[in-house]
């Protein structure tokens, strides 16, 4: 009974420490087992991070190759002019402009230069290098007078030397306004909507926000927090800490033929903060875009 009942005991214990052995075996491989999922599934997730990185950076990459903008610069010369003679009417004057003490005239017939008692001191026309005489608006920045065309975008003077900002991407050539302001000249154009320039390169910040597609401008104004924009056919955008609103006849524009904007005087506080010309009538606009009628001239 004793060699029975110790017997017993060795088997149970012996199948005791099977049993044992069996579990830590099957602990094992059920941590391998785990481990190996938890791999699988951790680089799942690097995977699927890396290709949400990769769309990021392409989609950004995308959106900088469509709002790059790309410049021809190059400086103006004086081709030779020997016995010709050029006769231009320079009546129709688009912008004025006070650079380095003398005032000076953008006008239908070149740049003109006039001395303190108003007198044509000075004519520049494309015998002077100009790409053409047809000269539409004036602006000051970073200590050069730059000067907007009809067909051959951008111009700047330094005083004795013109150089030449052509934009080829995307494809701009009528400028219709400048407005320099502390950190940027802004050039509003007629077949491609907006351009920034900070003194080194041109971008199209404004454009490329979304619901930015205006492309004619005829008016700028920079007041307080805001940008405004006046289109030739699709009325009044505002522009606020990158975001973009868009005032057309839907909203009490008289029409959306925006032809000046400006600020408005105290007296006129109770019509708005800014006026909106257009070639039906004058509304003013304040700062919750509600509209009131000024002048229907």
């Amino acid at each position: 009974m004793k060699f029975a009942a110790r017997g017993r005991l060795e088997t149970d214990a012996h199948f005791s420490m099977r049993d044992f052995i069996h579990k830590i075996a099957a602990h094992r491989r059920w941590s391998v087992a785990a481990a190996a999922v938890g791999l699988v599934v951790i680089a799942a997730i690097i995977l699927y991070v890396v290709r949400i990185e990769h769309n990021i950076s392409s989609q950004r990459e995308r959106q900088r190759a469509e709002t790059r903008v790309e410049v021809a610069e190059h400086m103006l010369n004086a081709p030779p002019t020997d016995g010709m003679t050029l006769f231009l009417n320079s009546s129709d004057v688009r912008a004025i402009a006070n650079f380095r003490g003398v005032r000076y005239l953008a006008t239908s017939g070149g740049l003109v230069a006039l001395d303190d008692g108003g007198n044509v001191r000075r004519r520049y026309t494309t015998f002077d290098g100009l790409p053409e005489n047809d000269l539409t608006a004036l602006a000051i920045f970073r200590d050069r007078l730059f000067i907007g065309t009809a067909g051959s975008a951008l111009l700047a003077f330094d005083g004795n030397a013109f150089k030449a900002y052509r934009f080829t991407k995307p494809k701009a050539t009528g400028i219709s306004v400048l407005l320099p302001t502390d950190s940027d000249l802004l050039i509003g154009t007629v077949d491609s909507g907006l351009f920034e320039y900070d003194g080194e390169r041109f971008t199209r910040r404004v454009n490329s926000a979304p619901g930015g597609d205006f492309k004619a401008v005829t008016a700028l104004l920079s007041f307080e927090s805001r940008l405004y924009i006046g289109t030739q056919d699709d009325g009044l955008y505002i522009w606020r800490e990158a975001h973009i609103e868009h005032i057309t006849t839907r909203d009490g524009l008289p029409s959306p033929h925006v032809t000046a904007i400006t600020i408005l005087p105290a007296s006129l506080a109770d019509r708005g903060s800014i006026a909106v010309a257009t070639d039906f009538a004058i509304v003013g606009l304040n700062d919750r875009n509600e509209i009131k009628p000024i002048s229907n001239r």
